[in-house]
């Protein structure tokens, strides 16, 4: 058994960030994985009632947070030769969903592509990048859901550990292997991809647990069709969780939070 020390931070505050990494460099010389999972999205997400402020929350903390924390460990990555970075981008980083807003479809599709140039660019300084792109999973973020499910649903999405084993999967494989992107649903998925890359979305009555539910469904101009996406939390390599606005920092056998 490793042993776990914990950063408290804003990932949004590109300094703090700087400064904790800084300690944990400091510390241990060395960070082998950085697994930016810190993410959230908020009910004012549609276009009728989103806000600047509503609009800047979510890409400071999915976007920017992802940004700064990499740009503070990648120069000790790149003087080393070594160094493996996850994002936890999402379903809608990948098929943009009319379920969780401009924001979030935005800030997760960008993910996606800030990964892309990791690997492009930080290949041949032996730093590799991963993209894990989930469907639903049973996290806290789901309260923030305009109608949030219920727990029969949310016994049916991907577990915090199912996203636990797949991040621990991809920082076991060695350095010669670079798993790209990942993408991850439950066998129970809402959401499925049509053939020119787009949503498609999928109706039946079972799918709606109540009247209420179909009727904010109508108000977003989704219809009778219900519409859903995801955000991890942030995971432990066993499967647990910290803070929705903490990203994971792993150094030799030691596991970290900020």
């Amino acid at each position: 058994m490793g042993k776990a020390e914990v950063e408290v931070l804003d990932v949004s505050d590109a300094a703090a960030v700087k400064r904790t990494a800084e300690r944990i460099l400091g510390r241990h010389g060395r960070v082998d994985v950085l697994v930016n999972s810190a993410g959230l999205n908020n009910p004012q997400r549609f276009w009728r009632d989103q806000t600047v402020d509503s609009w800047d929350q979510v890409i400071r903390i999915n976007l920017d947070g992802t940004f700064y924390c990499t740009q503070a460990v990648i120069p000790a990555m790149r003087n080393r030769k070594d160094g493996l970075v996850i994002n936890i981008s999402s379903w809608a980083g990948k098929y943009t969903s009319a379920m969780v807003g401009a924001a979030y479809n935005g800030s997760k599709a960008a993910v996606v592509s800030l990964t892309e140039t990791i690997n492009m660019e930080e290949c041949i300084n032996g730093i590799r990048a991963c993209a894990i792109c989930p469907a639903e999973v049973a996290t806290p973020i789901l309260d923030r859901r305009p109608v949030p499910p219920s727990a029969e649903e949310r016994a049916k999405m991907l577990q915090p550990v199912d996203l636990g084993n797949a991040i621990r999967w991809v920082a076991e494989q060695p350095a010669t292997v670079c798993v790209n992107e990942l993408i991850i649903s439950p066998t129970w998925n809402r959401l499925s991809t049509s053939g020119h890359g787009g949503m498609r979305i999928v109706t039946g009555s079972k799918f709606w647990t109540n009247q209420r539910e179909e009727e904010t469904a109508r108000r977003v101009g989704t219809s009778k069709s219900r519409l859903a996406s995801s955000e991890a939390t942030s995971l432990w390599l066993d499967g647990g969780r910290s803070d929705v606005r903490s990203s994971c920092w792993m150094h030799s056998s030691r596991t970290g939070s900020i």
